[in-house]
């Protein structure tokens, strides 16, 4: 078995639990959801139907064999079937319309560590800075490179041994 196709089961596994109501749990992988969900959140997503989510929810669907997790801005009723209008914080437009086939759950918990809540709206400050993410790759770098340094213990940052050391040093003396 390659890796693709264990991706294929796990994903098809992961499907087949929200799809009978149950409750999954997921690490964040990408920055479509700055700042509001960030990568290495550990997700738990429960099932939901698409009269269930909301304006505001951050919900979980599935397209061309990939998931996604973006925040719900909207309805809309395509062919008489109602479909959820999707967009990740940080990304400048809209999703095609997302089908209730399509939707597996909705974002109940995050956890990022040590910390865990209940995933949070998107305030007028997160909306800026979202924005900002959305339209500048410098910033989005900056943002996910100052992260991955706040999630690493400080001792296990390269550099940090001899910073501290120099520190010790000098009030030693």
């Amino acid at each position: 078995m390659d890796a693709s196709s264990i991706e294929v089961g796990k994903a098809s596994l992961a499907v087949e639990i929200l799809k009978t109501g149950g409750t999954l749990r997921l690490r964040a992988t990408g920055s479509s959801m700055l700042p509001s969900l960030w990568p290495g959140d550990v997700l738990t997503i429960e099932a939901c139907t698409i009269d269930q989510a909301q304006r505001g929810d951050i919900v979980l669907f599935t397209r061309n064999a990939r998931f996604f997790i973006h925040r719900v801005r909207g309805t809309s009723v395509q062919g008489g079937y109602l479909t959820l209008l999707t967009r990740g914080d940080s990304v400048p437009h809209c999703d095609p319309p997302v089908s209730s086939e399509q939707l597996l759950g909705k974002v109940t918990l995050v956890q990022r560590s040590p910390t865990r809540r209940r995933p949070s709206t998107l305030s007028a400050f997160k909306s800026l800075h979202a924005r900002l993410l959305a339209h500048s790759d410098l910033c989005r770098r900056i943002a996910l490179r100052l992260h991955s340094r706040r999630i690493q213990p400080w001792p296990a940052r390269e550099g940090a041994r001899t910073v501290w050391t120099k520190i010790a040093g000098s009030q030693a003396k």
